[in-house]
């Protein structure tokens, strides 16, 4: 393996043990400021790590890793409805459906809670879109809506990922 790559690995199984410090921390019901810090630890280790696995089409580490590093985060940290809808991206790519539509619920939940009008719209837009392909109730006129309302609140966050995701939409009505 390449050094890089080996880095990487160490990376990877750092954060899996943060994460798993961070857990065990919280079960425990002692979530101080200092198993906050192993969670945001474990959460900027994990994160890259499942954006890697997500470029590369891995979408099973992909969704584990982004799910694994949201679920580390306080909720009122801004990357954590992001990581989650990242994490049901992923599960959709993989057929696991239910479980995709619980990580973009957790996602804009926690999105509208925070007052993250940008992220709590990118939760949606993968909802519909998922629904919409699976033809579980959303119509073309529903897809449509959902594009034309979610845009510009994706323009004025300056989000183009997010804006490709509506294109992606309307090309699939």
């Amino acid at each position: 393996a390449s050094k890089a790559g080996r880095a990487t690995e160490i990376e990877e199984i750092l954060g899996y043990h943060l994460a798993q410090a961070y857990e065990l921390r919280s079960e425990l019901g002692a979530l101080d400021e200092e198993a906050v810090q192993l969670g945001r630890r474990a959460a900027d280790r994990l994160a890259p790590a499942g954006l890697r696995a997500f470029s590369r089409g891995d979408m099973p580490a992909a969704a584990n890793l982004l799910e694994r590093a949201a679920h580390t985060l306080p909720d009122d940290e801004r990357t954590k409805p992001r990581l989650l809808a990242r994490a049901g991206e992923a599960r959709m790519e993989t057929g696991a459906f239910r479980e995709a539509v619980a990580l973009y619920d957790e996602a804009e939940s926690i999105a509208r809670a925070s007052g993250d009008a940008v992220a709590a719209g990118i939760a949606e837009l993968g909802r519909v879109r998922l629904r919409y392909l699976t033809g579980d109730g959303v119509s073309d006129a529903d897809a449509r809506e959902t594009v034309e309302r979610l845009t510009p609140i994706f323009e004025a966050g300056g989000d183009h990922r997010a804006l490709a995701g509506c294109a992606r939409l309307l090309f699939n009505v």
